[in-house]
């Protein structure tokens, strides 16, 4: 077996997840890009000159806000759900502690769903 300096030990295998969090665990990462754009388009479109302004981002980036904000709640809320953990804590604490709730929260299940995934 090939030794990464890095890494240790070469794995060959891929993370393998129980099929019970794939979709939501893909809805989670599509929201959480999909907020990370919003929030490029909302910083973008405020700090352009108002001469090259194009009319319909601010709403756009709005739009992509909130849809990408209620999947995101909806699928953390499913994951937590089904990993045996208190959604409505989940939640409430990525709201609560919502500047940067939801990227500590993405993490955090992600880790939580991949070393779980294995049984």
């Amino acid at each position: 077996m090939e030794s990464n300096p890095w890494n240790g030990p070469r794995v060959d295998s891929p993370v393998v997840i129980s099929s019970q969090y794939v979709r939501p665990m893909k809805a989670l990462t599509a929201s959480y890009i999909g907020q990370w754009c919003a929030f490029a388009l909302i910083y973008i479109a405020g700090t352009t000159d108002k001469s090259l302004h194009i009319p319909g981002v601010d709403a756009l980036a709005a739009m992509l806000l909130v849809v990408s904000s209620i999947a995101y709640y909806i699928s953390l809320g499913i994951l937590a759900k089904r990993s045996g953990r208190s959604w409505i804590v989940w939640v409430g604490l990525t709201i609560l502690i919502n500047p940067i709730g939801w990227i500590v929260a993405y993490f955090m299940m992600r880790k939580r769903i991949f070393s779980d995934g294995s049984d």
